[in-house]
């Protein structure tokens, strides 16, 4: 047999170690049949079966898609879900209905307390006190129109006063002048500014609402300030300043007039206040000009 040298054959290509006989047969370029080994290779390995964890499992991409709800439980849940809240909004619509009604009622019978209770107050304010036949401290029974009589009453009562007030006024200067102690052109000046008061308590006069059986005397009122006082402190103040007689002549009649023309008033306003039930008429009666001068001035009425 003929003996290889091994050595030599490593040297040699791999295309030249191939017996020639493969090389013939093959007709491939030895750099082309290394690409084909390769693909050959390729080809086998796609063809091998894949192992189990690389193949699809129809059940893990099942479970992969999210279940789809179930429409006939959905629908009966939200069904009572809704029906829950209306009732709770209908619980709590009547709940509020009642606390409105409660509020209400609670606001009407506040209402009607105070009302009472400023009844009450108004009704002990104008109660009065008089003597029954045994001597004793009773209250006075009044009534509505008892009340709104008395409220006519005192309104006219309270022009009357301010009237008198005015007329007290006029009876201290004239005091002045007839004692003699004061200089009559330092006096003058001060029946000028009574006038100021006389023309205010005109426009009140004017601007007074009272009943029918009250307006003569409120007529009579009027006229005492407007004319009566008024011209005599007219008078008597340019009788004074100007020494001038027709002037005084003047004051001296009007004085007169205003005299008599007042106690006229006051006549008539005591009478209206007899009729008046809780009408408080004891200063009216026991007042005059003479009474008034001697017990606060402590003189006598001039000229008299």
């Amino acid at each position: 047999m003929q003996k290889i040298d091994l050595n030599e054959r490593l040297k040699k290509p791999a295309h030249a170690r191939l017996p020639k006989e493969d090389a013939k047969d093959t007709g491939i370029a030895p750099h082309r049949k290394s690409d084909r080994i390769r693909e050959q290779s390729e080809e086998r390995q796609e063809r091998k079966p894949r192992r189990p964890e690389q193949q699809a499992n129809p059940q893990t991409m099942q479970a992969e898609v999210p279940p789809k709800p179930e429409d006939d439980g959905y629908g009966e849940e939200d069904a009572l879900l809704l029906e829950r809240e209306m009732l709770r909004i209908r619980r709590d619509k009547r709940a509020e209905e009642r606390k409105r009604k409660l509020h209400k009622a609670l606001t009407i019978v506040i209402i009607a307390a105070c009302i009472y209770v400023a009844f009450l107050i108004y009704g002990v304010g104008n109660t009065e006190y008089v003597y029954d036949d045994t001597g004793r401290v009773v209250t006075r029974i009044m009534t509505v129109d008892d009340i709104r009589a008395l409220e006519d009453f005192s309104a006219v009562a309270a022009q009357y006063r301010q009237a008198r007030m005015l007329y007290e006024k006029a009876l201290v200067l004239d005091y002045r002048i007839a004692a003699g102690q004061e200089e009559p052109l330092l006096v003058a000046p001060e029946y000028d500014r009574l006038l100021e008061d006389v023309e205010a308590l005109s426009i009140q006069l004017s601007a007074l609402d009272y009943p029918a059986e009250y307006s003569q005397t409120v007529n009579m009122l009027t006229l005492w300030v407007q004319n009566d006082i008024a011209i005599y402190c007219q008078n008597i103040s340019r009788a004074i300043s100007q020494n001038n007689a027709e002037y005084a002549a003047h004051a001296e009649e009007y004085r007169t007039l205003m005299y008599n023309d007042f106690s006229v008033i006051t006549e008539n306003i005591a009478t209206l206040g007899y009729a008046v039930k809780g009408a408080e008429i004891e200063d009216i009666i026991s007042w005059s000009p003479e009474k008034y001068v001697q017990e606060e001035i402590g003189g006598l009425l001039y000229g008299s």
